[in-house]
């Protein structure tokens, strides 16, 4: 009986193998063509859970040149229309006299504010960890730096759909991406 099998559990482990070479493909075409453009926005709603609190915003974001982006507040409307200019670790907010609680990041570096810049540098930069299928799309797993993991679900377009952002495997930004160009 075990020597019927082993030819089968070979054959499948091939075309596993096969249906993640393929997924790679597909993730390092959307990465590189990403990769070529400097120009991206995205519209998404950012949940940020907190020990103590959980906080969600709807926020723009467009890409600037030299790595820069500009962040915006959709909702709440109490504070919409305040901007974060980010360029690499420094964050600049704009409006008035109205601060921006983004919550208490815990020590991890990951506030609402950050997170569709810190995604766009992940589809970019990150190193694709894993793959498999969820609900009929793609989902990646990549590692963006030490103690982060960034996992992306693209729709059958290759268009990032939802995402996931943790620290130490711990979760705390979850994304709904509603535009993305």
């Amino acid at each position: 009986m075990k020597k019927r099998c082993l030819p089968l559990l070979l054959v499948l482990a091939l075309l596993l193998t096969g249906c993640a070479d393929k997924n790679r493909e597909r993730f390092d075409a959307f990465a590189d063509s990403l990769r070529a453009r400097g120009d991206v926005s995205l519209r998404a709603v950012v949940r940020a859970e907190y020990d103590d609190r959980t906080l969600s915003f709807t926020l723009a974001c467009r890409e600037e040149g030299e790595g820069g982006c500009t962040v915006e507040v959709i909702e709440p409307e109490l504070i919409r229309g305040v901007k974060a200019h980010l360029k690499g670790s420094g964050a600049e907010l704009l409006y008035e006299d109205v601060r921006l609680d983004t919550g208490d990041d815990g020590g991890t570096g990951l506030s609402p504010m950050r997170a569709l810049p810190l995604l766009l540098y992940a589809l970019r930069e990150g190193t694709p960890d894993s793959f498999w299928t969820e609900e009929g799309c793609l989902a990646v797993r990549l590692v963006p730096e030490d103690d982060l993991d960034v996992t992306v679900l693209f729709d059958e377009t290759m268009l990032p759909r939802c995402a996931e952002i943790a620290h130490k495997g711990v979760t705390v930004l979850f994304i709904e991406i509603n535009e993305f160009d």
